[in-house]
């Protein structure tokens, strides 16, 4: 197994420094940028990438191929901030997807060569707003005409512009897209219910993993064994494992710890009850309902146990009528989701992730085929729409919060000292809160490859013992 993993590794390293370093001196030879602004773009992105692993996996940085992988995200940062250097330097006056490179030419002097990144789709409205989905990273935009504050403020005098417009009618238009957002989840979760219908994933009360070390193995249960009840409480499934055995702990002077439980389990259609003192999460877990509600965040007990899954779900489709409430109550359950995970640093950090958990979420949507797919699409939409509405510029919520304050100024509109220093405040905290869900990401993925390995239905039961 040593030689496929060291290629694997190999092949990072290649993907990691050379290739980037390659394409970007093209690029470079492309844009007539000087060999200096090329290499500090991609020593940047690298050390962005190395700063965030170190913060995110800990000690476990060293592991060669999490490292390689995260040098090879940030080279391709690095190389598309360098592709699309045209645009983002670019006059405000100019359209969007254009952009100017200053070549040098053969007599020594320069000149300006226009850039068009064509999108995959582009069209303007009468009034000249002009949008566009672009193929690679930048996404899709709508610029409306006269939405970039100037010094001196005429953004108020461009002729059919957004800053022309009265602060309500602006915040009218900021609201819209947000608002478009969610219920586009909503609507989409409501066909979902009516069309495939509303799974529910049972499972049954029969042990399929067992974690190594944990209280489960010491106390010798083993894959296949049956949990019949705990603590004389009968046990069905998984929620009722769960359910029975989560509050087995006390606070007491020595902080929070685990009650002695006795778990009778079902071997070979021989009952026998264990005496089993459960470990307690290390900090407070959501709480959850069946129905997948947040009752709370407490320390828990745990047992350290999975177990075996229904092999055919049900699938309950409900009416419309049904279909639609339950749809337009899924951006509440968001928010109240998202306010109990957020309560504390520790919890959100178990709950949170950033483009590494966006892509495993999607490889399992994809697995689940199209229901995973629209399910994933919804959620996205809706989670989209209301962190869009958060109160930071430049986020549509913080705009919004602008239009507000300039109504109660009768639209006076705020100095572009004042706007400028909200939008820096605002972008700083976006930047800080994307790096830091890229560093739970990473040590996220640092402590899957350190975890204790399940040991499985068809393992050894020797191997629990």
């Amino acid at each position: 197994c040593a030689l496929p993993i060291s290629m694997g590794i190999a092949v990072m390293s290649l993907l990691a420094i050379p290739f980037p370093s390659w394409v970007a001196w093209r690029i470079g030879r492309l844009y007539s940028l000087d060999e200096g602004t090329v290499a500090r773009t991609m020593l940047g992105s690298w050390g962005a990438g190395l700063i965030l692993l170190i913060l995110g996996a800990g000690a476990r940085a060293a592991d060669l191929g999490l490292a390689m992988g995260v040098l090879a995200g940030a080279g391709l940062v690095g190389v598309m901030l360098l592709y699309y250097r045209p645009v983002l330097i670019r006059n405000e006056s100019e359209e969007m997807g254009f952009g100017q490179i200053t070549r040098t030419t053969p007599d020594g002097g320069e000149q300006e060569v226009e850039v068009r990144f064509r999108p995959l789709l582009a069209w303007k409205d009468k009034k000249g707003t002009e949008f566009s989905l672009l193929a690679l990273p930048l996404g899709g935009f709508a610029a409306i005409k006269g939405m970039h504050p100037k010094p001196d403020g005429s953004e108020v005098t461009v002729p059919q512009g957004f800053y022309s417009r009265p602060p309500w009618q602006r915040f009218i238009v900021l609201a819209a897209g947000p608002a478009f957002s969610i219920i586009f989840g909503c609507l989409l979760i409501a066909a979902s219910l009516a069309t495939w219908g509303r799974a529910t994933i049972a499972t049954t009360n029969v042990v399929e993993a067992v974690m190594a070390d944990s209280a489960a193995a010491k106390a010798g249960i083993r894959p296949g064994d049956r949990v019949v009840s705990i603590e004389g409480q009968p046990t069905a499934d998984l929620f009722d494992v769960v359910e029975r055995l989560r509050d087995r702990v006390q606070d007491s002077s020595a902080g929070v710890t685990a009650l002695r439980t006795q778990v009778t389990i079902q071997r070979d259609g021989v009952e026998q009850t264990l005496e089993i003192l459960p470990t307690v999460s290390g900090s407070p877990e959501p709480v959850f309902s069946r129905e997948g509600d947040v009752l709370g965040l407490r320390r828990q007990a745990k047992l350290g146990v999975a177990f075996t899954p229904e092999p055919n779900p049900v699938r309950t489709v409900l009416p419309w009528d049904q279909a639609l409430a339950a749809g337009f109550y899924e951006p509440i359950r968001v928010i109240n989701l998202l306010g109990s995970v957020l309560q504390r640093f520790d919890t959100a950090r178990q709950a949170v992730g950033g483009p590494i958990s966006m892509a495993q979420t999607a490889t399992q949507a994809a697995d689940a085929g199209i229901i995973g797919l629209v399910s994933l699409a919804a959620s996205l939409s809706i989670v989209l729409g209301i962190m869009n509405l958060l109160p930071i510029p430049p986020l549509d919520g913080g705009q919004m919060v602008v239009a507000v304050v300039e109504m109660f100024r009768r639209g006076r509109r705020l100095s572009i000292q004042v706007q400028n220093v909200l939008s820096s405040i605002g972008l700083a905290f976006v930047i800080l809160l994307t790096l830091a869900a890229v560093s739970i990401d990473l040590g996220r993925q640092a402590d899957r490859q350190t975890a204790p390995t399940p040991i499985r239905l068809e393992s050894d039961p020797a191997d629990v013992e």
